[in-house]
Formats: structure tokens, C-alpha cells, sequence
């Protein structure tokens, strides 16, 4: 049976870096933290990291991590519970979101959670395709993902969809879209991204040119607010929340390159674990997307 300081030492190790800062987390030596690893992988049966700079997980120690994860939480709720208020630590709820969420309608869901829970908030934003590695690995409880599949030991609920439109700076619009938003201007005219992973511009070129385009491209790995930034700039054309540009576009500042409106369905996604915290986090995330988020079917 695997047993409760093994884990301990294996979310340590993750979350420091190294044996060596594990073990002064832990208060223990590095050949401590270094026997608790050895004999977690034996009860495993296979590796749980690989020994480098910073220490990595392999897909048992994603699992086994996730586990660790989830007790760590069941502890700090039984705590919480049972230890008087002046000796309590402080919980950390790590969630995954991404930015566009982050930046329209995610905060407010937090807001409202924080008004309930004395724990704190640790949120990771990145692209909303990346989000299932943290549920995964267990770095996280929770996630905004577009993943409608759970991740192992999680629950999944479609909550809505976010919409899109295409925009570019009023002069870009009339350098580069004179004779139109179509297949000849689409082609030769530089697009912006935030991740090479993300393909929202793609859908709208497919649906306006009925066939995959080579376009030109600037990435801009950054938050939501910065391509909105960029695109005043004039840097490019791209896709972006329409609550996020709505007063650019209603000052002029912006313009619509197209009136198609593109749907991107969300899911919430959480460790299925009876805890009333992660049900509270939950509650607080659902009000919010049933308010802020389009109840579409999806478009794909």
C-alpha cells in the first residue's frame, strides 16, 4: 500500500523542481526524499519521474500525482473540520482556464467563489486546448477545457460556448481587405496567434474560402488583451471574444471583417471527488457560464 509521505514526497519533488528542494520543503535530507521516490516506484512497479532539471513525471507519476492531489485535498477539508480556526492552514485551489475565459466571463466566477470559501485561488492560464494536461498530470483540480472527453477521474459538463468574430484594425481592414474578406485577400493577408496550437482563425478561412489556406502568420503568445492590443496596432487580422471587442468595434477603433460569428463550446472539468469545496467551485463556475456564455450547440 502506498503510503501517505510517499506521496507527499512526490508532490514536493514536482512542485519544487528537485530532489534537493523537495527535501528542504519537507525538512527532511534529499536521501530521504530520494528512498520515499524509490520505494513509491516499487510499489508501482514502473518509474514516477525522470531524474532531470526540473524533475518531469512519466504517465504512472501522473497518475499517482493526481492521487496525491486528491488526498492532499480530502486532508485540508477534514482539517479545516476538525483543527480550531487560528491553526488552520490555508488551501489552494489550482484551476486551468483559458485566456479568453480569463479575460470575458472566468472571474466572476471566482469572485463569487471567494465570497463563500477562505481558500485560495491559484489560477494557471494557458490555451484552452492545453488545459487537460494540468487535469491530467494533477497540477490542478479543475479546468476550462475543449475537451469533451473527462480526463481520467474527472467529471465533464459542457457549459456553453464562447463567440468569436474576425477584426482588424480600420486601416489594416483598408490596406489588406479592399476588394474583401475572401479567398484571394485571406491568402496573402497576415493573421494573428496566440498558440500554434490554436486554429480558430482556420475554421473562418475554410468557411470563407471552402479549402484550407496558407496564410501568413505573427504569433503573439500572450493573453487575450494583448491581441487585442496587437490588432489595434495593426499587426494583423484575427479572432477574438466578441464581449472583448465589442467597444472597439462600436467606437470604430476595430472593425468586422466578416458577420459570420463563431461558436467555440466550453467544458468544465473537475476531480471527481466528493468534496464540498470542489462543489462550491463548481456552483460558482456554472451560475457564471449559464450568464455569461452562449448556450449553443457547438461549431466545429
Amino acid at each position: 500500500m502506498i503510503e501517505l509521505r510517499e506521496l507527499a514526497a512526490l508532490r514536493a519533488v514536482v512542485t519544487e523542481g528537485s530532489f534537493d528542494a523537495a527535501a528542504r520543503q519537507l525538512n527532511v535530507t534529499p536521501g530521504a526524499v530520494s528512498q520515499r521516490i524509490r520505494a513509491l516506484e516499487d510499489r508501482v512497479g514502473r518509474p514516477v519521474v525522470v531524474r532531470s532539471s526540473p524533475v518531469r513525471l512519466t504517465e504512472p507519476g501522473e497518475v499517482v500525482l493526481r492521487l496525491a492531489q486528491q488526498i492532499q485535498l480530502l486532508q485540508d477539508e477534514a482539517a479545516e473540520l476538525l483543527i480550531d480556526e487560528a491553526r488552520r492552514e490555508a488551501r489552494v485551489v489550482s484551476v486551468a482556464v483559458n485566456y479568453d475565459s480569463l479575460a470575458t466571463w472566468f472571474l466572476g466566477a471566482m469572485a463569487e467563489f471567494a465570497k463563500k470559501s477562505t481558500a485560495q485561488l491559484d489560477l494557471r492560464a494557458m490555451d484552452r486546448d492545453h488545459t487537460q494536461r494540468s487535469l491530467r498530470d494533477g497540477t490542478v483540480v479543475a479546468a476550462v477545457t475543449s475537451e469533451s472527453v473527462a480526463v481520467p477521474g474527472c467529471t465533464v459538463r459542457h457549459i456553453g460556448a464562447l463567440n468569436y468574430i474576425a477584426v482588424a484594425s480600420r486601416s489594416f481592414a483598408a490596406e489588406w481587405f479592399d476588394s474583401g474578406f475572401n479567398q484571394r485577400s485571406i491568402a496573402v493577408t497576415p493573421m494573428l496567434r496566440a498558440d500554434r496550437n490554436d486554429f480558430i482563425e482556420s475554421k473562418l478561412v475554410r468557411r470563407a474560402s471552402r479549402k484550407p489556406l496558407s496564410c501568413p502568420v505573427h504569433f503573439i503568445p500572450s493573453g487575450t488583451h494583448d491581441q487585442v492590443r496587437a490588432a489595434l496596432l495593426g499587426l494583423g487580422w484575427c479572432m477574438l471574444p466578441t464581449a472583448v471587442v465589442k467597444e472597439h468595434v462600436s467606437a470604430g477603433n476595430l472593425i468586422r471583417l466578416s458577420s459570420t460569428v463563431l461558436d467555440i463550446p466550453l467544458y468544465w472539468q473537475v476531480w471527481k471527488v466528493d468534496s464540498p469545496l470542489l462543489s462550491t467551485l463548481s456552483e460558482a463556475v456554472l451560475a457564471a457560464a449559464r450568464s455569461s456564455l452562449e448556450n449553443t450547440d457547438s461549431d466545429t
